[in-house]
Order: structure tokens, then C-alpha cells, then sequence
């Protein structure tokens, strides 16, 4: 949602909001075609193709529910920001014990391919997205989105054929 109502912003000047007023003018505008909203949806498409592949999803450690909310405040469902806050002093390192608990995590949960190869340690995060340091998906210009949804597309393709 959050990369489909920034590019929405971004490149068809819309402000799209989660209520059902909201949405039903939204659908309204998409079933009249109009130009800039067709626009966003053609460059998100294929992402949209991709985001309910099992490849997209992920559980997370047990009794940690907490996690997702967090999660969300300081990455915005990026999941190089989210591997990379579970580490050291990162905002997300509460919910793990020790450092073998975020590699069990990671094993399980079939991520370690956002790591350079595959060697889950902070410094080796693969990051999605080409920036000088890790920004909101709300903060991102379209090209830096489209940049991490091409990175995404790609991990989510190869994670769901591992799952």
C-alpha cells in the first residue's frame, strides 16, 4: 500500500487513504481511466503481480507480534531496513536474544539471500535500493521506488520458488 499511494503523490498528484471513501473514488477514477492514475498503475503492475506470491511474506519470531508495527514505523514494510534494524542496536534487535536467533530467524524464514552471499551480518544487508543511507518508502522519489520494487520483484520471485 505504501508504495502504491506514494507514487499515486508522486506522479498522479492523488491522495489515496485507507477508508472506503477513499477507495471508492480511487476505483471511480481508475474505472474512467484517468490518464495520470493509469499511469501509476501500469508502472506498479507488475509488482502487483508479484506482492501475494508466498515469496512476499514472512513470519515473524514467535511471540513477536509487536515486531510488525515497529517494524512498519521505521521501515515501511522495507525488508533490507527491517533485516538491517535487527541487528547490533538496531530498533528491531530486542527481538532477538543473541545474534544465532536473527541467522535461525533468517534460515527459517528463507531471507538469506539479502545478504552478500548469504552471510547474515549487519554489514552484509543487501540493500534494494541504491541511497546514501536507508529512507522511508514515503520519502523515496519515484525512481528510487521503482528502483527497490525491480530489487524486490526479483527476491520475491526467487524466495517464493525456495518456499
Amino acid at each position: 500500500w505504501t508504495i502504491y499511494k506514494t507514487l499515486l503523490q508522486r506522479e498522479a498528484n492523488w491522495n489515496a487513504y485507507k477508508t472506503v471513501k477513499s477507495l471508492k473514488y480511487l476505483k471511480g477514477k481508475i474505472e474512467k481511466n484517468d490518464e495520470k492514475i493509469s499511469v501509476v498503475n501500469k508502472m506498479i503492475e507488475p509488482f502487483a503481480d508479484v506482492c501475494y506470491l508466498k515469496g512476499n511474506f514472512m513470519l515473524l519470531p514467535e511471540g513477536c507480534r509487536a515486531m510488525n508495527n515497529q517494524r512498519y514505523q521505521i521501515a515501511e514494510d522495507r525488508i533490507d531496513v527491517t533485516l538491517h534494524q535487527c541487528f547490533g542496536k538496531g530498533v528491531l534487535a530486542k527481538f532477538f536474544p543473541t545474534d544465532e536467533a536473527i541467522i535461525s530467524w533468517v534460515h527459517d524464514q528463507k531471507l538469506e539471500k539479502l545478504f552478500v552471499d548469504d552471510d547474515i551480518r549487519l554489514e552484509k544487508v543487501k540493500w534494494l535500493v541504491k541511497e546514501k543511507s536507508p529512507k522511508l518508502i514515503s520519502e523515496m522519489s519515484t525512481y528510487e521506488i521503482m528502483e527497490y520494487v525491480e530489487s524486490a520483484m526479483v527476491f520475491i520471485k526467487e524466495r517464493d520458488a525456495m518456499l
